[in-house]
């Protein structure tokens, strides 16, 4: 393969079914998932799951994670 395992998008929904922490730590327990890319959204707070997840050992594979509109805060919501 390309060493793409699988790809999700979660969040933003009224009665979430599933959190990104849930995925997260499917993918831990993968032998074939070696690294985890995780991008986030300003906004949220299942980012933080995913950090505790960290904090507390549950999750130990290699992580990059990346949230995106961090500078949000600078520029006026019509132009976002």
């Amino acid at each position: 393969t390309d060493g793409l395992y699988e790809g999700i998008a979660v969040g933003g929904d009224a009665y979430p079914g599933t959190t990104l922490t849930d995925h997260v730590l499917r993918f831990q327990n993968i032998p074939q998932i070696k690294i985890i890319v995780m991008l986030g959204e300003l906004g949220g707070s299942d980012e933080y799951g995913v950090v505790e997840a960290l904090k507390s050992g549950r999750l130990t594979k290699p992580i990059v994670c990346w949230v995106s509109g961090t500078c949000a805060k600078w520029f006026n919501s019509a132009e976002v």
